[in-house]
């Protein structure tokens, strides 16, 4: 190593370089300690929530009350085993199984659509596939030093994009196809793919999906219900009824947990994919607004982790980047879904739905704590790459480090 030069020291005489170590030290811990705690309390929140929207379906099948429960431990238990392999296992090892993940998924599905029947939902094999080509892309972009010059070299993430959407439309999952193309244009933005590049992915995707939404009968009413309330059935128009008198019911502060009345009045779906009238009406306001700010919280540290990772290790910093979209548009797609804002089915909310989807929600959290684990390192250990106080690369002092002397003494 090359001795420091006198622009290497700040004006206290101490060595940028040890500054530079600290602060990255510094954010690491600070942005693991928020993630880890905001994913905690959205975890403990969620089982408290989905044993009290879930405890009443489970009386009425004749279960025990905490049958639900239950189940979402272990799903979540799953999760974490799955998560700290995740976690834990070598780089070169992560990027190997890195498509085989994604094949696996992809296989998964198509076997799940044959026989009708699975062990998981479906819509866990959707999330899935969804966390696998996240992981994929994150791969191939990066290998690609995020800059793709030539057209041929989108025929990869273009061919998995459509083939997803195909399979979507066999399940008739808008949802997720929402979910995936918020996905896949973030994943392509930071991938250095240009704006033409994007648009040519959302044509590829939607001209597919539009045309199979206007052949379905039922897709095309369900739309249109939207611009124009009351074209529902007398039922649906019931539980959209009762969902909105359970949300405006909670008011400011909600009545506490557990003291919620509406979900023993018939609403569809109260412990999964309509949580978020259940949580309302016991939190209220005030509680949805806190578990915004936790997410909020989770955002921040994914994309402060894709920025400080930018210039050391291209794999994790687009990871991380897609992990934190993945859970992030998941809540708001589900909160825009039940609020009525946006004309798509709902999906499951992140943390708090009872079903296998808790498993694939903790996986994720522990991808993004391996991002701020590892994404400050360089990705070849072969240089001596020196992080600077703003996130950056030093590569002259890099160049010094493999030389070993300093252009600069020899003069």
């Amino acid at each position: 190593m090359a001795r420091p030069r006198y622009d290497d020291w700040n004006f206290m005489g101490e060595s940028l370089e040890n500054t530079s170590t600290y602060g990255s030290a510094f954010r690491i811990r600070h942005l693991t300690v928020l993630l880890t705690a905001s994913c905690l309390i959205l975890f403990v929140l969620g089982l408290v929530c989905a044993y009290s929207a879930s405890y009443p379906s489970a009386l009425a099948e004749g279960r025990s009350h905490y049958y639900y429960l239950t189940r979402q431990i272990i799903f979540a238990a799953v999760g974490l085993v799955t998560g700290l392999i995740a976690y834990f296992i070598p780089d070169a090892l992560f990027r190997l199984l890195t498509p085989v993940v994604m094949f696996s998924s992809l296989a998964a599905q198509i076997v799940n659509i044959f026989l009708k029947n699975s062990y998981m939902t479906y819509e866990s094999i959707f999330a899935l596939m969804v966390l696998s080509i996240v992981m994929s892309l994150s791969l191939y972009f990066a290998n690609r030093g995020n800059h793709l010059s030539r057209l041929r070299e989108l025929v990869f993430p273009m061919l998995f994009s459509v083939i997803f959407v195909f399979l979507t439309a066999v399940q008739q999952n808008i949802m997720y196809l929402v979910l995936f193309l918020g996905m896949v244009i973030v994943m392509f933005a930071v991938g250095g793919v240009c704006l033409g590049g994007v648009i040519l992915l959302f044509l590829y995707s939607a001209v597919p999906a539009i045309c199979w939404i206007i052949t379905d009968r039922q897709k095309v009413s369900f739309i249109l219900n939207y611009f124009v309330p009351g074209l529902d059935s007398a039922e649906q128009a019931a539980q959209v009824l009762l969902r909105q008198q359970s949300i405006a019911s909670g008011g400011w502060f909600g009545k506490g947990l557990g003291m919620g009345v509406f979900k023993l009045q018939g609403i569809e779906d109260i412990s999964s994919y309509y949580i978020l009238c259940n949580i309302v009406e016991e939190l209220g306001f005030a509680g949805i607004v806190a578990i915004f700010i936790l997410f909020l919280i989770i955002a921040y540290c994914g994309y402060r982790c894709s920025y400080y990772s930018r210039n050391t290790n291209l794999h994790y910093s687009n990871l991380s980047a897609g992990l934190t979209t993945i859970l992030v548009w998941q809540f708001l797609v589900n909160v825009c879904s039940v609020l009525g804002i946006i004309p798509t089915s709902v999906i499951s909310l992140p943390f708090f739905s009872v079903g296998s989807n808790i498993a694939v929600v903790i996986l994720e959290c522990a991808l993004l704590l391996r991002c701020l684990k590892r994404g400050f390192l360089p990705e070849s250990s072969s240089t001596d790459v020196i992080v600077s106080v703003d996130g950056g690369v030093n590569a002259e002092n890099a160049v010094e480090g493999i030389t070993g002397y300093d252009e600069k003494e020899e003069n």
